[in-house]
């Protein structure tokens, strides 16, 4: 999908280490006339759904400040700058849960919030993952793992206890990759 190419200008509002703020300027393809508005530009993200030899989903419980909840969520982060989405799913994978996989399939990719931002989360699925690695958590971090069959996933969908967007938004397109894969 290409991007139009409408801004006239753009200036940094302001710089949050994980987001910048952008004030632009652009014309509207519809009336040519000047709108202002404000996008927040942001690496892109990775989410990994990554299934145990014994097929349990391996899954991650933690707080989220901005909600100010606990969420039960497949294993994500930020992509590092010059890094493939694939080492960065398999990396953020052993951080968070100490579970390893030797390769990652893409299922999707999507924009989360293409409203106001620019960047793109790429969704994998790993077969196969073992407990052998090492949990590296961020400072921030507080994250419990939890097993859960791929039958617990629409009750615990229906009951409220996964409510992450971008989490249901992965279980979707999976779900539609598996009836038919994309090659990657």
């Amino acid at each position: 999908m290409s991007r139009p190419q409408w801004t006239l200008s753009s200036e940094l509002l302001a710089d949050y280490r994980i987001f910048r703020v952008l004030q632009k300027r652009g014309r509207s393809p519809r009336t040519g006339e000047d709108v202002v508005y404000h996008a927040l530009e942001l690496a892109d993200w990775v989410q990994i759904i990554p299934r145990t030899a014994s097929g349990e989903l391996i899954m991650v419980e933690q707080f989220r400040p901005g909600a100010g909840i606990s969420s039960l969520e497949f294993p994500a982060g930020l992509i590092d700058e010059g890094e493939e989405p694939m080492v960065a799913g398999i990396r953020e994978l052993e951080e968070e849960t100490g579970y390893r996989t030797a390769r990652a399939q893409l299922v999707g990719t999507i924009f989360p919030n293409p409203a106001i931002q620019d960047n793109r989360l790429h969704i994998l699925y790993a077969d196969a993952c073992d407990p052998g690695g090492v949990i590296n958590q961020d400072a921030g971090e507080d994250v419990n793992v939890r097993l859960v069959t791929e039958d617990q996933l629409p009750v615990l969908i229906r009951a409220g206890e996964i409510n992450h967007a971008l989490v249901l938004t992965a279980w979707q397109l999976y779900q539609l990759w598996r009836a038919e894969p994309v090659k990657s």
